[in-house]
């Protein structure tokens, strides 16, 4: 177990983060988390909660393919990776909080950005935003199984593909709609 003291009104920046077992706490902290290298999560509990309303931002590849997360009073995190992967082949991770926003962001250098989804059909407990400014003509493309989306989809910037195989179900939030297209979603490929 890794347990931070209290940090208030900081930046907190790690380097990387890999996680496995056991349990890392920064509940207590009152600051932005900034992970500026890759970020693996396979098992094991990540409590990345702020004390007050916060954000986390990532600016490598990310994988969740197992674990319990937990992000309270962090409004969004924002993946800036192009290689993001959600659920595995023999788990999933467990998303715990339906108000922490996930954004797939622009990765550096610009590059298509491939969201792969794990075979076990996860679920993010909140919304699924995609953001991402980078102009490219496929600036997203979903790979894999099946996502559920508690809550809304939304695709505010950057074309997106959904490859053939993957699926992404939205159940929708009374908060938002359900499926804002505000980017013009199109794509050449029979992904749902």
């Amino acid at each position: 177990t890794i347990t931070f003291p209290n940090i208030a009104a900081a930046t907190m920046i790690l380097g990387g983060f890999n996680w496995s077992s056991g349990t890392f706490n920064i509940a207590t902290q009152n600051q932005v988390l900034t992970i500026n290298g890759t970020v693996s999560i396979s098992g094991g509990t990540v409590n990345w909660s702020a004390a007050a309303a916060q954000t986390i931002s990532i600016t490598g590849n990310a994988s969740f393919t197992g674990g319990t997360i937990t992000t309270t009073n962090r409004s969004s995190i924002t993946l800036n990776g192009a290689s993001i992967t959600i659920g595995g082949a023999s788990s999933n991770p467990t998303f715990l909080t339906a108000t922490t926003k996930l954004v797939i962001g622009n990765p550096t250098p610009t590059q298509l950005v491939t969201v792969n989804i794990g075979s076990l059909n996860p679920v993010i407990a909140g919304d699924l935003e995609v953001n991402n400014t980078t102009g490219l003509a496929q600036a997203v493309k979903f790979t894999g199984g099946t996502l559920n989306i508690n809550g809304a989809l939304i695709f505010t910037a950057g074309k997106v593909v959904i490859s053939d195989i993957a699926n992404l179900v939205v159940k929708g939030s009374s908060a938002t709609p359900d499926f804002d297209n505000t980017a013009g979603y199109e794509t050449t490929e029979q992904g749902r």
